[in-house]
């Protein structure tokens, strides 16, 4: 009875993990079609709206509380998005041209290999455990009569937190010899950090030389329930570029961190401040490089 009760806890956690990934899939994604929208924007995605298009009705509620929202959950959620979408970017564009092999990890509705030129002539893989938001992905773009950036393009399948992950990917024609450039873009913040250090190590371990990442972590006000109102995010760190990203040894670099207000892409950023203590939230980005020297 025990370990029917359990599964059955495990298995409704997971399901309601699931729901709410699809929810902040398509509300990402429609966040990212009001950007490409502005005059000033940071960054253009022009698929972002038609991926978004058939939640809109359903998010609209979530967007009006959020734009009109003062608590540190809603406000200033919007230029966070943008902001951090183009560092992504900067990243992908800036790195090593020799690196042909791009992985986005937790991909969701990513249409960059169909619109980011600097992808141009890569493979990309996208792994995600949705298979609904994929395919759907797949159903628009395939309306749309996109034609790809990249020259490959194959989407897996995979949980990220189960060790299978690796193997779906070797088997979709991953070439572990060769650099790569891994988005791990909000992602770990929802994952525990057991779960994370072996994420990374397997990403490690698939990594040759010369391989680079770009991610990010949220400090660890933001796992505090109450302060979020939520147990949605699982893990965070204050000094990140000496948390999960130093278990690896790959050589580190923090771009920036969003506990300071300031302007980023000539767009003003305000710091956005705990309800309990009335200290700055920690929204780190970086991007690391595994060294040339490493063993295989």
């Amino acid at each position: 009875m025990v370990t029917s009760s359990t599964s059955t806890t495990g298995d409704t956690a997971k399901q309601e993990g699931q729901t709410f990934g699809a929810f902040m899939c398509y509300l990402v994604t429609h966040l990212r079609a009001l950007e490409s929208a502005r005059e000033d924007r940071l960054f253009n995605d022009p698929f972002a709206e038609p991926l978004s298009r058939k939640a809109v009705p359903k998010l609209a509620p979530a967007i009006a509380a959020w734009m009109n929202g003062t608590d540190m959950q809603t406000h200033n959620y919007v230029n966070y998005m943008s902001i951090r979408t183009r560092y992504v970017e900067d990243a992908i564009n800036q790195r090593n041209p020799s690196i042909r092999q791009v992985v986005l990890l937790g991909s969701g509705l990513d249409a960059r290999a169909f619109y980011l030129e600097s992808l141009r002539g890569c493979h990309v893989f996208e792994i995600d455990q949705a298979a609904e938001i994929l395919a759907h992905k797949q159903q628009v773009m395939g309306e749309l009569g996109t034609p790809l950036v990249a020259a490959k393009h194959h989407l897996v399948i995979a949980d990220l937190s189960e060790r299978n992950w690796e193997q779906k990917l070797l088997e979709s024609g991953f070439d572990p010899t060769i650099p790569t450039f891994w988005n791990i873009e909000g992602l770990l913040m929802y994952i525990d950090r057991a779960d994370d250090v072996e994420i990374l190590k397997a990403i490690d371990v698939l990594s040759a030389p010369g391989s680079e990442f770009f991610g990010d972590m949220v400090g660890v006000v933001m796992t505090n329930e109450d302060v979020v109102g939520t147990h949605r995010m699982k893990h965070g760190e204050d000094d990140p570029l000496h948390g999960i990203f130093s278990e690896i040894g790959w050589d580190l670099k923090l771009l920036t961190s969003l506990h300071e207000s300031g302007t980023h892409f000539g767009r003003e950023w305000t710091r956005l401040l705990s309800t309990g203590s009335s200290t700055p939230v920690r929204f780190d980005f970086m991007v690391g490089q595994k060294r040339a020297d490493s063993a295989p």
